[in-house]
């Protein structure tokens, strides 16, 4: 086929399918074929996973491994700085920087049950009084 004859191609599939009609030869390209394939039915949509169908399930298990490496984290290497810890666990149980700062702010207040804190900009294990 000529570059001509598929811009021709092309050309009349985006006419049909702008009109609404199913094209009877599809375009060149894997974009365009998806365009003219969505007029003639739904699209799947991709399965959801944990995160989108149980938000408090998997905060919660989410909030116990951010904990458990952090401090598995502290142990062995000792203590990291604030946004190091929150990227550390951001990349290890797969949530956004922003969540990670969250868990790690929860769990550093001053309180008997947070397992952190933040002195100098370190993050350290919270000594039991």
């Amino acid at each position: 086929m000529t570059e001509k004859e598929v811009l021709s191609t092309h050309r009349r599939a985006h006419r049909e399918y702008l009109a609404g009609k199913a094209p009877e030869v599809h375009p060149v390209g894997k974009k365009t074929i998806k365009r003219a394939a969505k007029g003639r039915k739904e699209i799947e949509k991709p399965s959801q996973g944990l995160k989108q169908t149980d938000l408090v399930a998997f905060n919660q298990g989410a909030e116990k491994a951010a904990v458990a490496y952090l401090t598995e984290y502290i142990r062995r290497k000792g203590s990291p700085m604030f946004n190091t810890a929150c990227n550390l666990i951001a990349l290890e149980i797969g949530v956004s920087t922003e969540t990670s700062k969250r868990y790690l702010r929860k769990y550093s207040v001053d309180h008997p049950r947070a397992y952190f804190e933040i002195e100098d900009g370190y993050v350290r294990i919270r000594q039991k009084e």
